[in-house]
């Protein structure tokens, strides 16, 4: 999971990185190695094995997605505070890892938080960024008042 959240990621990095993921998936479920017997005996036992490796893999995939966001795209405009709707906002400190969860698993992801020079609230934007410069909606989540 730290090599998903490394400031800078190219495409072939990604890509290289799923590609391991999947090769070691396939190793584990099937072996090449035919004197390693296969794991389970049913059909459910392959349903719940195929599962999992999907979910493992849907976690990577978002992870090695949101690292390529974070390098191509510039530092998002800041917007309007959740509160009070003062543009006088600020960010504070730098991204730090937060584990967002997911039907399939959970995804870790940089979460940056900012607060209002106005009312003094922090807030960490959802997803979308926090918001356009022209005064657009943000959701906010988990703002508290007053502390960081």
């Amino acid at each position: 999971m730290e090599e998903a959240m490394s400031a800078l990621r190219s495409r072939q990095a990604a890509r290289e990185r799923l590609l391991r993921h999947l090769q070691a998936e396939v190793d584990r479920q099937i072996p090449a190695d035919e004197s390693i017997p296969l794991k389970g005996s049913t059909f459910l036992d392959f349903e719940n094995m195929a599962e999992g490796a999907s979910n493992d893999f849907y976690t990577a995939l978002l992870e090695e997605r949101l690292a390529l966001s974070g390098q191509t795209e510039a530092r998002p405009a800041v917007g309007r505070c959740p509160y009070c709707s003062s543009p006088r906002v600020r960010q504070v400190g730098q991204a730090k890892p937060s584990e967002v969860r997911t039907p399939r698993g959970v995804v870790v992801m940089g979460e940056q938080t900012f607060r209002c020079r106005d009312c003094s609230r922090s807030f960490s934007p959802s997803a979308s960024g926090p918001g356009d410069a022209a005064g657009g909606e943000l959701e906010s989540q988990g703002g508290r008042e007053g502390g960081a």
